[in-house]
């Protein structure tokens, strides 16, 4: 019985760690097997050692190595056991490793920034959420129980945000959603720029892995069509395999996708005639990560500007209402003073 997703899901920072070990090993000459019992004594984390157990169990009992990682997924989640299995199949499941921890260290690296540029805007909201109700400690008509109603309702309204924005994913799998959003964003100016740099690497990238483990154009094109999310690269990679058994060649093809600029078609048509188009796929796959992680920073600076601003702009809103309230108290004040002449008197010495 496969394991339940959700129980054995391994941290990303994990799978990166673990990719490259095993990748090591294998280039030591270890068997599958072995390798994945060397990584299983010098682990701790119980969803890894769940499932190296599984998929060792499985591979001693005759189940190919994409049965296994199928039935314990934690480790090559989604599409990736099929490369996996398709490098294993043919000697090349140390470069299909690599190219996998390629990818997996972009993301995270990504995702460190993301978390990065988002600290401070959230540290000053949470810190306006705490010290601009303290005046309310002084009000006597609230005191304490004011100050922690409104502190608190300020963060849990953060909070509350926070989740929102955690759930979104599962809410987008959950409407079905996700194809036409990615259509969506491949197809948006400037801000689906970043989207489609990255989908452009990872379509380069499955092409090359294909390539270099030795499988044919139509196999090759078919798992990168499984592999890919994006449905807008994966109807390409259908119309490269149909305009391939029209008789075009494989960079003409591509072209007619319109998804590729000519200057990387120029480098595939050589990478073709050449036969070193597994490695110009490869270096364009690259190529295309760099540029999206570039975009990507550009996008994420451009982000934390907007959620710096709005931070500040709340931030000054929350000082301006408390310093409306404080003369709002002072206005009080005068009233009385005008209404009792001398009440307010400094007291004889």
């Amino acid at each position: 019985m496969p394991s339940p997703p959700w129980r054995d899901r391994v941290p990303a920072t994990t799978r990166l760690v673990v990719l490259t070990q095993l990748q090591r090993l294998l280039q030591s000459g270890a068997p599958l097997t072995g390798a994945l019992e060397s990584l299983r004594r010098s682990v701790r984390s119980s969803p890894l050692s769940r499932t190296l157990d599984g998929m060792i169990a499985a591979l001693d009992g005759g189940s190919s190595l994409e049965e296994a990682i199928v039935r314990h997924p934690g480790l090559f989640p989604g599409p990736e056991a099929g490369w996996v299995a398709v490098g294993e199949r043919t000697g090349n499941l140390p470069d299909v490793l690599g190219r996998l921890a390629s990818r997996l260290r972009r993301s995270l690296d990504l995702r460190r920034r993301a978390f990065q540029s988002a600290a401070y805007p959230v540290f000053l909201l949470v810190s306006a959420s705490l010290l601009l109700p303290l005046p309310r400690l002084f009000d006597p008509r609230g005191g304490t129980s004011a100050y922690l109603a409104q502190a608190l309702g300020g963060i849990a309204l953060l909070a509350g945000i926070a989740l929102a924005i955690a759930a979104t994913p599962r809410l987008v799998t959950w409407l079905r959603a996700g194809p036409n959003l990615r259509r969506l964003a491949f197809a948006t100016p400037i801000l689906g720029w970043p989207y489609r740099s990255g989908v452009l690497a990872d379509m380069l990238h499955g092409m090359s892995a294909g390539f270099a483990a030795g499988l044919g154009v139509p196999d090759t094109l078919a798992m990168t069509e499984r592999a890919l999310p994006d449905p807008t690269a994966a109807s390409a990679c259908r119309f490269t395999a149909l305009r391939l058994d029209q008789g075009a060649e494989f960079a003409a093809a591509l072209a007619d996708t319109n998804l590729l600029p000519e200057t990387a078609l120029l480098a595939i048509a050589t990478g073709e005639r050449s036969g070193t188009l597994a490695d110009t796929l490869a270096d364009l796959a690259d190529e295309f990560g760099r540029i999206h992680a570039e975009r990507m920073s550009w996008l994420l600076r451009a982000a934390a500007a907007l959620l710096l601003a709005g931070t500040m702009a709340f931030v000054a809103f929350r000082i301006i209402g408390s310093a409306s309230g404080l003369f709002g108290g002072l206005e009080v004040l005068q009233e009385l003073e005008r209404e009792v002449p001398g009440l307010f008197q400094p007291l004889p010495k």
